[in-house]
């Protein structure tokens, strides 16, 4: 039960220097989108997800970047299940402390009209090394993105890019000893990912099979009750990360949070009829006095409370 739903809920180097852009002119780069119906999901892939492909980036792995870099990655995507006004590509530096940041001058996110194609996306990296938070070597990814209200939340990355060490910024060195660790942040997810799943499947299973109404209303409060000091603290710190990404503060947080909630159902919703045996199996694992939550999320509780 427990890979069963991390999995469902479940979000990096060469150094060799090819030259120096620093004294260049940014290169000309435009979006553009292509249909093509003919392209294929990534291998490994389920056919059912999202899948995207990177083909070529310029400059290329390894090269050495300045500021007045522009940099263009071509890309090909599937998107199964596709509906107009709902998703597009963004450009994703990685931050210290597991987060990304896409620059926000120059940089168009324009929905995707097709279910199928190639796109070359483009981003200017002045607010990328102007950025404190910014990890380096620069790593960037492109992802398909589902807008989620006035936010949005990647479904699949291409594989990350990372471009020269020799670039790095003084500045950066220094502030990333501040950052919360690579460490950090995967234990906090891992810990989210696992309460907000049993509250999701709680919502989704009497939603679904109304004949187990009767004994998740008597399973799930009395869990949550007997948990709701850790479910607490561990929501609140997901929410302070919410925070520190994004402009509105609090509020911005409590947007993203509610919108993470919906998506986790909506995925355990699409299951339909095969999720029964899940929702089956769930009372019995809440109700169990065996079941200690210092032993499911022993690691990541320790890892949360050392770094607070």
């Amino acid at each position: 039960m427990k890979n069963t739903a991390w999995v469902l809920v479940g979000c990096l180097v060469s150094c060799a220097v090819v030259g120096n852009a620093a004294a260049a002119e940014p290169a000309p780069c435009a979006y553009e989108e292509i249909r093509d119906g003919k392209i294929e999901v990534e291998p490994g892939a389920s056919g059912k997800d999202p899948s995207i492909k990177l083909l070529k980036v310029d400059p290329v792995e390894g090269a050495w970047i300045s500021r007045d870099t522009m940099l263009r990655l071509d890309v090909e995507f599937a998107i199964p299940d596709f509906r107009p006004g709902t998703y597009f590509l963004m450009v994703r530096f990685r931050m210290a402390g597991g987060d990304s940041m896409t620059p926000e001058t120059n940089v168009e996110q324009i929905d995707l009209t097709s279910a199928r194609g190639h796109a070359t996306v483009c981003a200017p990296l002045a607010e990328v090394f102007d950025n404190p938070r910014v990890r380096w070597p620069l790593s960037v990814v492109v992802s398909v993105n589902q807008r989620l209200g006035d936010g949005s939340t990647p479904l699949a990355d291409t594989h990350p890019v990372s471009f020269s060490a020799l670039d790095t910024p003084a500045a950066a060195v220094a502030g990333q000893a501040k950052e919360a660790s690579d460490e950090y942040v995967t234990a906090l997810s891992q810990a989210f990912s696992y309460f907000a799943s049993k509250r999701a499947l709680n919502e989704v299973c009497v939603r679904l099979f109304p004949d187990m109404r009767e004994e998740f209303a008597r399973t799930y409060p009395a869990w949550a009750e007997r948990h709701d000091a850790v479910i607490e603290w561990v929501d609140r710190l997901q929410r302070e990360r919410y925070a520190s990404g994004t402009r509105n503060g609090g509020q911005g947080a409590r947007q993203i949070d509610e919108s993470v909630r919906r998506l986790i159902a909506g995925k355990y919703e699409a299951l339909g009829e095969p999720l029964r045996e899940t929702c089956r199996a769930l009372p019995g694992e809440l109700s169990d006095p065996t079941v200690d939550i210092e032993v499911v999320l022993g690691k990541e509780l320790r890892i949360l409370r050392k770094w607070q």
